[in-house]
């Protein structure tokens, strides 16, 4: 007796997709998704409602903050923000350094949940640079103008265009030449900067002295005060064109 069996396949019924875990796995990641969007995007708590300005003098407070607020909000994922977590705060203080000249130095420090402190140093002085003597503007230590200025006893006046080397040179020669107290303090001298290898120093009794910022400025105003001690009377200073101390170890005079 021949028996005849036949093969017959199995069908799997095919399960809920409700039951499926990577299902529930996808739901629960899409879930946790929304919730950390809605925590760093939407959540009150993390917006920013404070910017605090310290270190600030001649710039007002409310200028830095209205830069700070242009540059504040952005977008996340198509939604407005503020959050102090996404805050840009190396591009705030690019911002303020780019819009606000007279700022040499700015930090930007979050304090959470929604404090943005910034701290800034304000440029100083160090001369200042005068087309005539109503248009004059103050110079930082890197001859950067930043700010319209009344003109002082206290700093140098340059009346060219100036590098930072030479502004340097123009800077330590002044502080010499007061140090040594060589000319007095009703004598007031002003700087014309021809090139690298000259340098007029304009002195109001009308006559010059010229230096270089390529030599040691302690030598040539050594030379000088050697000069103006041993060879040039207050009656022959009347007289005096200039004292030329760029070269070598002799300062060259000439009268007029």
């Amino acid at each position: 007796m021949r028996n005849n069996f036949r093969k017959t396949k199995k069908i799997k019924k095919k399960g809920s997709i409700l039951k499926s875990r990577f299902f529930w796995l996808g739901v629960s990641i899409v879930a946790l998704t929304e919730l950390l969007l809605y925590v760093v995007v939407l959540f009150p708590l993390f917006q920013i409602q404070e910017v605090r300005v310290e270190g600030n003098i001649e710039v007002s407070e409310n200028k830095i903050k209205s830069a700070v607020l242009e540059h504040l909000w952005g977008k996340f994922l198509f939604f407005p923000t503020a959050s102090i977590l996404l805050a840009d705060t190396q591009g705030i203080r690019d911002n303020l350094l780019l819009t606000i000249v007279e700022l040499e130095t700015v930090s930007i420090q979050k304090k959470f949940p929604n404090i943005l402190i910034v701290s800034v140093q304000e440029k100083r002085t160090v001369a200042f640079w005068c087309q005539d003597q109503d248009r004059c503007l103050a110079l930082d230590k890197e001859g950067v103008a930043f700010k319209k200025a009344q003109v002082s006893s206290d700093f140098p006046v340059i009346t060219s265009p100036v590098t930072e080397d030479a502004l340097l040179a123009v800077l330590n020669f002044s502080k010499e030449m007061k140090r040594r107290s060589l000319l007095g303090d009703e004598v007031s001298v002003g700087f014309r900067i021809v090139s690298e290898n000259q340098i007029e120093a304009s002195i109001s009794e009308g006559w010059s002295i010229y230096f270089t910022q390529t030599q040691d400025l302690s030598w040539q105003i050594t030379k000088f005060q050697t000069v103006l001690e041993n060879k040039v009377s207050p009656e022959k200073r009347r007289k005096l064109e200039y004292i030329d101390v760029r070269f070598g170890d002799q300062a060259y005079l000439k009268y007029r």
